[in-house]
């Protein structure tokens, strides 16, 4: 689900009563949230609140639903045990966009992060009703790669085997110029990546997938 509404990227409903009524809503609350976020983040970057408004206001968002089945067989592993392949659920991976905002039903466990300097994974669990945030690719290029990426990935949990996720993944406007924030650029320090435009960086992902890179 996101902002495109043409033919070529028009979104397909099941056909379950309501469901796509309360999608839709839940969509646009989750693009309220998204919003309070940014103006956080951007206070917090010493930028005027309103800065990331005019790069968001066509944004390439998506809202997607994951579901885990029940693993037959499965009698689980200690928590502090390296998941055989069969139990990995989501490998590896960081988000592409700004932020990801994840809503866990029932606070399921499985969903774990990866501390990038001790390269030791952590399990999260959100307190009942509140959302996980993720910092995702382009936010990190914008803060010249001091907010880093999240590496993060779901396992099968030794308990609840069954999992349902709602994962909204904030993205710029195609047309969004992502470069390193003069804030986060301290004197005698040069950008980490070239400037790219949301839409770039997210076609050289799709590509990347499609050719196993």
């Amino acid at each position: 689900m996101g902002t495109y509404d043409d033919k070529q990227f028009k979104n397909l409903w099941p056909s379950l009563p309501e469901f796509r009524e309360v999608m839709e809503g839940y969509y646009k609350y989750m693009e309220a949230v998204a919003s309070e976020v940014m103006e956080i983040v951007a206070v917090t970057l010493r930028l005027p609140r309103n800065y990331f408004k005019s790069k968001m206001d066509n944004h390439l968002t998506a809202l997607r639903i994951s579901y885990y089945p029940k693993i037959e067989g499965f009698e689980g592993t200690p928590p502090d045990t390296t998941p055989t392949p069969e139990i990995i659920r989501a490998g590896a991976h960081s988000d592409w966009g700004t932020i990801t905002i994840l809503y866990v039903k029932d606070d399921i466990p499985g969903l774990q992060f990866l501390d990038q300097k001790t390269s030791i994974w952590h399990s999260v669990q959100a307190p009942p009703g509140s959302f996980i945030i993720n910092i995702a690719d382009l936010l990190s290029r914008w803060t010249n790669n001091k907010w880093k990426s999240t590496i993060h990935r779901v396992i099968a949990d030794p308990i609840h085997q069954e999992r349902l996720s709602f994962a909204f993944f904030n993205h710029p406007n195609s047309s969004a110029l992502i470069e390193c924030i003069p804030s986060c650029l301290q004197e005698g320090e040069k950008p980490k990546n070239a400037p790219i435009t949301s839409g770039e960086y997210l076609k050289l992902k799709f590509e990347a997938i499609q050719t196993n890179r």
